[in-house]
């Protein structure tokens, strides 16, 4: 029946108009015209009239979103059947759930879902029909006879049953009926300015009535074309918009995240005439206000899957808004508390209950309003503020109410989370305000999951720092796997909640909000005591915690800061250290029923008020500057010499992750030498090289290798290879057992790649190399790393393949370490030097005997024969390689530009070759491994970030160039140093530059 509303018909003026377009964003796509979609329609409604479907009988849909989905779901609905879509990667479990509930007589699963016919207990069914050669068709034996032709529909007629993503328990079917449709149909026209020359572009798939209706069936109302896009990467679904002069995009917040992100990587970019509508909750400011600026046209929408798609509509309304009731639908605030409470919705598009359950249709509903479980306010102008769901709103200890979704919004954007949710965590009895993200694997790849928590942790604990007691973040859960989403992209609030305390999330989802929230804190007085020593020793305001904060929730109290924090309290109270071992304490809450339990309030309380101990150092990881003040003064009185000071800087927090204990600077300085002429392909041009050194004639020895290579016309340099390694070692039983794991490793290589590079967005693993030692086995995993260094990046991925091996092995493995030290990381090793760790890169350069001559103040050959002898003597020490002194220029260079100055250890061996060319002389370097990286780490400090910048090499993309002018440096100071042993000037320049008084200080 409502199908007739849409009014498609093979001999209209749109019949040979572009219906439906589907672009999977990489280059292939297919499409539907009217006349197409309506041949479609009517195929699909005869197949299941043969099928011998009575009105009202179920036909189970199991598709991805398709260019063929609309016509079958219209073609079922349209026979008089009842349409139940369901997404084809759901769960078996809630698949089978579904099937048990609304007992279907077919089922329709798209081909790309065969591998799961054995899921679907379908594998030994027969296929009854074949749809568009893309579906099955499964008949479950229970039609009738066939039927001839279409039955008569009534408006109350069912004609489709939508599951809801519920959390628990019996699936919900939501049931709309043919007026449902209808009315849905017309609102969405009403409230639009659509024209058939619109295209309308969704992201969300079908199964979800903002999809379905607003997008699909609206579009097809007003004989527009609607283009389909699976991707969810910017990167595809930018240059859909442009192929397509897409004029209207259909998507949910999360959706309008990843738009947003995207044309962030696209500054210039703008997409004017084209509109936005973001439903099923309010947006991220910070996303409008980008869409906006980029010529975007937004609105806010909102409606559920029981008002059969969106019901308000809001067009530069508030941010926070989703949207105002318009043309026939109404809206209320049942029982509000300060103008806050469930909002309440009467619509002409409301659904008709829950398939089998009709009990629930009473509680639902309050007269003819929907009861739609969200908390809401409606200011004077009637637009509707969704604070969250009723059940996912958190009762704080004292009461307040707190709402998930409003705390959402007030972080706004974090820039190294893919997605985030807040949610209620109970823990000891109380509901607190948590966070889950996963992060962003480029923003972390170079930091430990420690650092990595400790700056996601820090930059939360500031954002939040002004809110209120109650409503600060007081746990974080960083995870590695995307969370859980609903079909309109909706994060499971209640999921998350059980994934990291089931318990406590079933008990909390049981108890009473009344009850819950009349749990308050002990004796006020006692804990404030309590609270403003702990507070002391962390150099923090009391306002900033209470019992029932976690103690890791503060940076400082990592493991060490935690012992530091228990002595203090072990002077101050009195209390055996010895009592505390084996005993597990998270909250402060828990830290101060032990100490009320060892020594009593009263003590607790005339200890705090008493006088202070003698301070000490602060928690390792403090950066306030109350703690460098504090350090410093403490060497002072340690080692009784008052006059140390070390310089600070204003804002010590910049330096979080890159150390600790952090008491001031040693200054370095920095030398400038150049131009250096560069002939790479990274790297081409002048360079100046920063060097931070305190030898005296480096620096100036480096300078003239650097003016002998721009004056014979630059340095050749090239990339040779490139690789990271880690090298877990695995203990066998027996050669046996030892060659059957190493060729598993060989056949198993695509997989275990797959799961190492499931952990970074940068790093590939090209290959894993076996070295077997009797009956145990290293293998060397060899990375790219990107432009970062990559220590970290490739000890996570490794350990991710290293359980991947464990769990699939089907083989006993006796034992296993992560790192075998066949690496050589911060260390040179024979297996590096022969293959590579880092950059291998060789820099070259042919310089003309009368530069040697004027420059060098010696000849090409007498630096040929030094050469041949350092060889010789190379040999009888057994060096790694034949060098004079790489180190001296990656070390200076490493420091001034953030990288890690031990990697010097393994960066620094190679082999320099000199030889003759007529008279003049070619000088190259081989460098087998250099570590380097242009992101993370020491990088991103201002100062190093400056010298970086000063070569070009600052960020992402610049790693290859960086490598190359080091290189290059590293050349220079070769070329330098043995020009000055052949022409025996060596001596006479550290005299003049290596000493305080140069030339005239005749101290030896």
């Amino acid at each position: 029946m409502f199908c007739d509303t849409l009014k498609i018909s093979p001999v209209s003026e749109f019949a040979g108009k572009d219906a439906i377009i589907h672009d999977d964003g990489r280059g292939s796509s297919d499409k539907l015209t009217y006349e197409q979609l309506w041949q479609e329609i009517a195929n699909v409604s005869r197949v299941v009239r043969e099928a011998g479907l009575s009105k009202g009988d179920r036909v189970l849909f199991v598709s991805e979103n398709h260019l063929h989905w609309l016509p079958i779901f219209l073609g079922i609905a349209g026979s008089g059947a009842i349409a139940v879509p369901v997404d084809g990667n759901i769960a078996v479990a809630r698949f089978k759930a579904i099937i048990e509930d609304s007992q279907p007589t077919l089922v329709i699963v798209s081909r790309r879902f065969s591998s799961r016919l054995g899921e679907f207990d379908l594998a030994n069914k027969e296929v009854f029909a074949t749809l568009n050669q893309h579906f099955d068709v499964f008949s479950l034996g229970k039609g009738s006879c066939p039927q001839a032709s279409e039955p008569e529909l009534r408006p109350h007629d069912i004609a489709a049953i939508i599951y809801t993503s519920g959390t628990t328990g019996k699936p919900k079917g939501i049931m709309l009926s043919h007026k449902a449709f209808i009315a849905s149909i017309e609102l969405g026209l009403k409230i639009s300015d659509y024209h058939r020359d619109d295209r309308m572009l969704t992201l969300l798939p079908f199964t979800h009535v903002f999809s379905l209706l607003d997008a699909g069936l609206v579009m097809l109302g007003c004989h527009s074309t609607l283009v389909v896009c699976n991707s969810f990467n910017p990167a595809e679904i930018i240059p859909v918009i442009m192929k397509y002069r897409i004029t209207y995009v259909m998507a949910v917040p999360r959706l309008a995240d990843l738009f947003a992100f995207g044309l962030m990587q696209s500054p210039d970019l703008k997409l004017s005439g084209i509109t936005m509508i973001i439903g099923g909750a309010a947006p991220r400011a910070q996303v409008m206000q980008l869409l906006n600026s980029r010529g975007i046209r937004t609105f806010q929408g909102f409606g559920m899957t029981e008002t059969t798609a969106g019901v308000l509509i809001g067009h530069n309304c508030p941010l926070a808004a989703v949207g105002k009731a318009q043309h026939g639908v109404r809206v209320m605030i049942d029982r509000p508390v300060e103008g806050v409470g469930e909002l309440l919705i009467a619509t002409p598009t409301i659904f008709s209950g829950v398939f089998g359950q009709p009990a629930l249709d009473q509680e639902m509903f309050a007269g003819e309003y929907f009861k739609t479980g969200d908390i809401a306010q409606i200011d004077k102008d009637g637009y509707v503020y969704i604070r969250g769901r009723a059940k996912e709103v958190i009762i704080s200890a004292s009461g307040l109410n707190v709402y998930p979704d409003e705390l959402e919004l007030r972080l706004g954007t974090l820039p190294y989370a893919e997605e985030f949710v807040v949610f209620g965590h109970c823990e000891a009895d109380l509901e607190i305000p948590a966070i889950a993200l996963l992060a962003r694997n480029e923003f972390f790849k170079d930091y430990s999951v420690g650092k990595a928590q400790e700056f996601v942790e820090d930059d939360i604990r500031k954002k939040v720092a002004d809110w209120p007691e109650a409503e600060r973040i007081r746990k974080i859960f960083i995870v590695n796997t995307p969370l859980p989403r609903s079909a309109s992209s909706k994060i499971k609030r209640f999921e998350v909640a059980a994934m990291f305390n089931p318990e406590a999330a079933k008990k909390m989802q049981q108890d009473d909000h009344a009850s819950r929230a009349a749990k308050v804190a002990d004796d006020r007085e006692t804990v404030d005591a309590f609270i403003r020593e702990v507070a002391a020793f962390l150099n923090v305001d009391p306002e900033k915690f209470e019992l029932t904060t976690r103690i890791d929730s503060f940076m400082q109290l990592d493991s060490l800061g935690v012992v530091a924090m228990l002595i203090k309290l072990e002077q101050r109270f009195s209390v055996s250290f010895r009592e505390l071992i084996g005993t597990s304490v998270e909250t402060f809450e828990e830290l101060f029923r032990f100490f009320a339990n060892q020594v009593g309030p009263e003590q607790i309380e005339k200890a705090a008020n008493g006088a202070p101990t003698t301070p000490g150092l602060p928690p390792l990881l403090d950066f306030t500057s109350v703690a460098l003040e504090q350090r410093q003064q403490f060497v002072r009185d340690h080692a009784d010499y008052q006059a140390f000071k070390l310089p600070v800087p204003e804002d010590a927090a910049t330096f979080t992750g890159n150390i600790e204990g952090f008491t001031g600077f040693v200054q370095v300085p920095v030398g400038l030498c150049g131009p250096l002429k560069v002939l790479g392909k990274n790297a081409e041009g002048d360079f100046f090289v920063p060097m931070a050194t305190t030898e005296g004639a480096l620096v100036s020895s480096v300078a003239r290798g650097c003016q002998v290579i721009s004056l014979s016309g630059g340095a050749q340099v090239r990339i040779i290879d490139e690789g990271v390694v880690r090298t877990p070692v695995f203990v066998l039983k027996d050669l046996e057992q030892l060659e059957k794991f190493s060729a598993w490793v060989a056949d198993n290589f695509s997989k275990i790649a797959r799961s190492a590079e499931s952990t970074t967005s940068h790093g590939k693993l090209k290959s894993i190399e076996p070295f077997p030692i009797g009956s145990m086995v290293v293998l060397r995993f060899n990375f790219v790393t990107g432009d970062a260094s990559g220590q970290n990046m490739t000890t996570i991925a490794t350990r991710n393949a290293v359980d991947f091996i464990l769990e699939n092995y089907p083989g006993k493995i006796v034992e296993w370490f992560l790192e075998s030290n066949l690496s050589g990381d911060k260390k040179i090793n024979a297996v590096n030097f022969t293959r590579t760790r880092g950059k291998k890169l060789v820099a070259q350069c042919l310089i003309p005997a009368q530069v040697v001559k004027s420059i060098l103040h010696t000849t090409s050959q007498q630096m040929c024969r030094l050469a041949n002898l350092a060889m010789v003597t190379s040999m009888q020490a057994h060096s790694f390689g034949m060098q004079a002194h790489y180190a001296n220029t990656l070390a200076a260079v490493y420091i001034a530009a953030g990288q890690d100055p031990a990697c010097v250890a393994e960066s620094a061996a190679g082999i320099t070759c000199l030889q003759l060319v007529d008279d003049d002389l070619q000088i190259s370097v081989t460098l087998p491994g250099i570590m380097v990286g242009t992101v993370g780490g020491g990088t991103r400090l201002p100062t190093q970030n400056n010298c970086l910048h000063m070569m070009g090499c600052a960020g992402a993309g610049k790693s290859g160039k960086f490598a190359e002018i080091l290189a290059a440096a590293v050349l220079a100071g070769e070329i330098s140093i043995i020009g000055a042993m052949a022409a025996d000037e060596f001596t006479q320049a550290h005299a003049r530059y290596g000493r305080a008084g140069g030339l005239n200080d005749k101290k030896a």
